[in-house]
This record gives structure tokens, C-alpha cells and sequence, in this order.
């Protein structure tokens, strides 16, 4: 069986406010590793709590309670804020229940074009994407570090499985 590559490959990118909070909690969670401080400091509160419970000082219980208490409610908090800047962030890029068009991504031989629904455009060579995994139902062109296109499966114009041949015949090889 012969494989026709496409030369080019045109998405239109549309999204809702659920796939915007899969991708941030993906990004931040699992590709940045953020989830690790405050786990490490629930840890070290606990750590220190446990060592008041064992003290025989007088007001060691009272100064356990409150080192678990800061060692749970700070991280809760932190993750808390994080879901609700995620939340404003999508409302603020309007995005809904309902998908909305957010920009058009156009995969070629020469790099991704990318046209924004307010009419701004890039042009970039292959060499400028640094990875497109996948996760979930989408593939994740990152540019850097901190800036990302999602690609919802639901908005391909042809199969996932064509998507991600061509990206990986276009990227560069990470050494």
C-alpha cells in the first residue's frame, strides 16, 4: 500500500472552554511538572507536624494542627486559584460550552501558518515548533515552552493518524 503525503493540511482550530481547561491542566500538571512543590511542601508540613505531635512541649498539638492545616490548605488553595485563572482565561478568550473558531493552523512542506480569528498571521519554519505531542483528543503544536496550539481531533480534515505523520515528517530531530 502506497502513503500519499499531503502537501498541505488546513485546521480550523475551534475549541471550547472544557478542551482549554484539559490542555492548561495537562500543560501545567503533567508537561511542567508544577504539581511537584506543593506536593513537596505538604510533605514538609506534614513532616514537621508529625515531629510537634511526638514533642512534649506544651502547646505542640495546637502547633501540629496548625502545620497540617497550612500543609493542606495552601496547595488546595494554589490549585484552587490555578482552576479559577484557567476559567477566566477562557472566558476571556470566549470560549463557551459551545466550540468557537479561535484561529486556523495550516500545516505545510515550508512550517505552520497561523491565521488568528482577529487577522493576525505567522509564518514559521519547522525548526521554530519545539514538540506536538498528543493528549486527549488533540494534538498540541508547542512553539516554546509556554506557547501552544491546540488542534482538537474533532476539527482535522482528515485522520489523527495523517496529523501526526506529517508533523513528525516536518519536525526537526531533538537531540
Amino acid at each position: 500500500m502506497e502513503v500519499i503525503m499531503k502537501s498541505e493540511i488546513v485546521i480550523p482550530a475551534a475549541l471550547n472552554s472544557r478542551q482549554f481547561t484539559q490542555f492548561a491542566i495537562y500543560n501545567v500538571f503533567i508537561r511542567q511538572k508544577r504539581w511537584i512543590r506543593p506536593v513537596v511542601f505538604f510533605i514538609l508540613m506534614s513532616v514537621f507536624g508529625t515531629i510537634f505531635v511526638f514533642s512534649e512541649k506544651q502547646n505542640s498539638p495546637l502547633m501540629a494542627g496548625v502545620l497540617f492545616f497550612i500543609g493542606i490548605s495552601l496547595p488546595l488553595v494554589w490549585f484552587l486559584s490555578f482552576l479559577m485563572n484557567v476559567r477566566t482565561q477562557s472566558k476571556k478568550s470566549g470560549l463557551g460550552k459551545e466550540a468557537v473558531l479561535v484561529y486556523t493552523v495550516t500545516l505545510r512542506e515550508s512550517g505552520v501558518h497561523i491565521l488568528g480569528k482577529d487577522g493576525r498571521e505567522a509564518d514559521l519554519p519547522w525548526n521554530k515548533v519545539a514538540d506536538a505531542p498528543r493528549h486527549s483528543s488533540m494534538t498540541l503544536l508547542y512553539l516554546s515552552d509556554v506557547q501552544a496550539y491546540i488542534l482538537p481531533d474533532s476539527c482535522l480534515p482528515c485522520s489523527v493518524q495523517d496529523v501526526s505523520d506529517f508533523i513528525k515528517a516536518h519536525l526537526p530531530s531533538r537531540s
